[in-house]
């Protein structure tokens, strides 16, 4: 079995040479979007949980981000993985 420049894989023939080409290309074609982690802003997922007229978009996320993580930086940008976002959601009441 070779891996030709392009990627793909070469052998003599067979259904796994073919499967595994298959996926080879598939991986080769989707590039760097695999495994791309969204991320989040505090703004955002407060227009998410319904705090659509806040004199400072995302405030309540923040006091909450704050609270839970109060090693982050003062006066830092805050930009959440999947998990926190997650936490963020969790933990921040939805606005009625």
């Amino acid at each position: 079995m070779m891996v030709s420049a392009a990627g793909a894989v070469t052998s003599g023939g067979g259904i796994h040479s073919r499967a595994l080409n298959a996926a080879t290309s598939n991986i080769t074609r989707l590039g760097p979007t695999l495994g791309a982690m969204s991320t989040y802003e505090p703004a955002e997922l407060a227009r998410e949980l319904g705090y659509t007229n806040e004199h400072r978009p995302g405030k309540v996320v923040r006091d909450y981000l704050r609270k839970r993580y109060p090693e982050h930086p003062k006066y830092q940008r805050w930009v959440l993985d999947e998990a926190q976002a997650a936490d963020v959601r969790v933990n921040v009441p939805r606005k009625r």
